[in-house]
């Protein structure tokens, strides 16, 4: 019985890591073809990082191909490039 009520806790206790975890992450990414980089950008949500892939002016026009990969493993919705300014989006770019 006290092993069963240990594993219990156990089990709770990562499930409190894990949704801290989640609430604290970031999103992040970085892509580069020869010259031509995106830089490193850094969002508080997958929303935003989202909408940044699929915009070319605040990706240097750079990396399209590795961007729409990477969008259509993390992100939901229809890969449309496009390349309106930032406030549109109201996302604030670090």
């Amino acid at each position: 019985m006290k092993i069963a009520i240990i594993f219990l806790i156990a089990i709770a206790c990562a499930s409190c890591t894990q949704l801290q975890d989640a609430a604290n992450e970031e999103f992040k990414y970085s892509f580069s073809e020869g010259f031509c980089t995106t830089g490193e950008k850094s969002f508080s949500t997958l929303s935003q990082m989202c909408t940044a892939l699929k915009n070319n002016s605040y990706n240097n026009g750079c990396a399209q191909a590795q961007r729409q990969s990477y969008f259509e493993s993390k992100c939901s919705g229809t890969w449309t490039p496009s390349s309106i300014t930032n406030s549109v989006f109201q996302i604030q770019f670090n």
